[in-house]
């Protein structure tokens, strides 16, 4: 495949058209991915309902505060779609470049001592082994695959503690409490208010506590 794949870059117009079926492969991924999104959202939202009514005893209408929360449920499907159009369009990018890069190397190296031939042989592996990544803020490198997978877990789980907390607000509650599954690190025990205009709160160290991988929860402080 690599073969036919570098040889048909030589190709008048193929450079284009390989950017055109990249960026069509991505749109049907998220296509498809869409509604498996949306029934992630509601599901967490459902069990962020549900754990909120286990730790208040209080019984809570869950269509209706699922109602209520509509439109921000429909915004985090909307912000975790534009995060992965953003890096497929990104890695499209990469890939029309890589090949810009790939046949310059070529033919320099053709109008040497090789032939084309020899040069396609040398440096087809470029274009298997390139490895497509998102840059963060503190300038790390994700793998793509895993920066999407981190962006579903860190939002589904802000999400899951947003509702719950939504919850809790209406119930009067203003704290909940930090807790990790095994008792341990700095942040187990810590207490954080609900509102933003209390300090130590919730959305000032979210960040710091519930990344994409962390097993902390919250639970209301009643």
């Amino acid at each position: 495949m690599a073969a036919t794949l570098t040889d048909s870059i030589l190709q008048p117009g193929m450079r284009r058209r390989l950017a055109e079926a990249h960026i069509f492969a991505g749109a049907s991924y998220v296509a498809a991915e869409t509604p498996t999104l949306n029934r992630a959202i509601r599901e967490i939202a459902e069990k962020a309902i549900a754990k909120a009514i286990e730790d208040t005893g209080v019984y809570i209408d869950t269509r209706a505060e699922l109602e209520a929360l509509s439109e921000h449920l429909r915004e985090i499907e909307e912000y975790i779609l534009g995060q992965i159009n953003s890096q497929r369009l990104r890695d499209v990018k990469k890939l029309d470049r890589m090949t810009g890069d790939l046949l310059l190397r070529i033919h320099r190296n053709a109008r040497g001592r090789h032939s084309v031939r020899n040069a396609l042989a040398k440096f087809r592996a470029n274009i298997t082994e390139q490895n497509f990544y998102f840059m963060n803020r503190a300038g790390a490198r994700l793998n793509s695959k895993l920066y999407i997978k981190s962006v579903w877990r860190q939002n589904l789980l802000w999400l899951f503690n947003d509702v719950y907390m939504n919850v809790l607000a209406g119930q009067e509650i203003g704290e909940v409490e930090v807790i990790h599954p095994r008792g341990g690190g700095m942040w187990h025990g810590k207490v954080l208010s609900i509102s933003p205009e209390t300090s130590p709160s919730y959305d000032e160290v979210k960040e710091k506590i519930f990344y994409p991988n962390s097993a902390f929860t919250i639970k209301a402080l009643k």
